[in-house]
């Protein structure tokens, strides 16, 4: 997507001169949703195809509704233009079909919403969603074991009841549709797309080959792919090391983050992570039932999405 911008600029007479500047590359293919369902090997996959150019931070939260020290301080729609977000793109070239960034907090977040919609032309939006209990219980887990916010000696019920009516309560997050249709009524339904993460786990070509349909790439690409998984939630072997490196993080940039330095560290200070608890196995099966109504109201809307898979 070009987008060409006009600079203003009053002359000593009065009068009004108009500069255009040099046309912004931005993404026209966005994944917005949900957290912690795949959205990374989903990024990776698609960077992969040679028609498709990535940002060069996979999630930008360029248009969060917040200000993060970690995320977005250097670039974020409340202090910076879109000269700033195009910097993410600027490698990019014109001939590229797909144009890509994945900030799956998008789905949540007021400013992307309405900032993205204002477009010249708007990006196609992706979702990728994920069994509503199982996704809020791995919510957990990645803040507890990866990212080390969460005390080890914190429970998943007390978790639950500490961040219960905020913008993390994980079980909110998962009723899906309640954003969805915010989206549907900003971008119009020819422009979004859903995978669900339990039938892209079972057939990853043919679903990837949908996804290619829908941004009009070669799907014959994934035929011989080699699949990879990425960002899988390891534990942390010290927390103290990791708390450090994460106040660390915001000097690094992100794209070296990504590439080399975390898939290193992880090696260094990370293991497998623990079983999930007999408790949290039967917690997690207990909170699917307020789910059910919302699961049913997008398989409505998405007729794709097999809701068997949610059982």
């Amino acid at each position: 997507m070009l987008e060409s911008s006009l600079h203003f600029m009053r002359s000593e007479s009065g009068g009004v001169n108009v500069h255009l500047r040099r046309a912004m590359i931005l993404p026209n293919t966005i994944i917005v949703g949900a957290p912690k369902s795949g959205s990374s090997s989903l990024y990776w996959w698609l960077s992969a195809h040679p028609e498709v150019c990535p940002s060069r931070t996979k999630e930008t939260h360029f248009f969060d509704d917040e200000i993060h020290p970690r995320f977005n301080a250097n670039a974020n729609c409340i202090e910076h233009g879109l000269d700033a977000y195009a910097e993410y793109f600027k490698h990019c070239s014109t001939t590229s079909k797909v144009i890509l960034e994945a900030t799956p907090i998008y789905m949540y977040q007021a400013n992307a919403l309405k900032r993205l919609a204002q477009f010249s032309e708007k990006p196609k939006i992706i979702f990728i969603l994920r069994e509503p209990s199982q996704r809020a219980h791995s919510q957990f887990r990645f803040n507890k074991y990866r990212l080390g916010n969460i005390e080890y000696s914190l429970t998943y019920d007390a978790y639950l009841d500490q961040v219960k009516d905020t913008t993390s309560d994980p079980l909110e997050r998962g009723l899906y549709m309640k954003y969805i249709d915010r989206w549907l009524q900003a971008f119009g339904r020819e422009q979004v797309h859903i995978i669900q993460l339990e039938q892209l786990q079972q057939y990853r070509v043919a679903e990837m080959k949908r996804l290619s349909d829908f941004l009009g790439i070669d799907a014959e690409f994934y035929d011989s792919f080699d699949f990879m998984r990425r960002n899988e939630t390891r534990k942390m072997r010290s927390t103290k090391l990791h708390r450090l490196g994460l106040k660390l993080q915001p000097l690094v940039p992100q794209w070296l983050q990504e590439q080399l330095l975390v898939p290193l560290y992880l090696k260094l200070n990370s293991t497998a992570m623990p079983p999930v608890s007999k408790g949290d196995k039967a917690r997690i099966e207990e909170l699917k039932p307020m789910f059910v109504s919302e699961n049913h109201r997008l398989a409505k809307s998405f007729p794709e999405i097999d809701l068997s898979l949610w059982q």
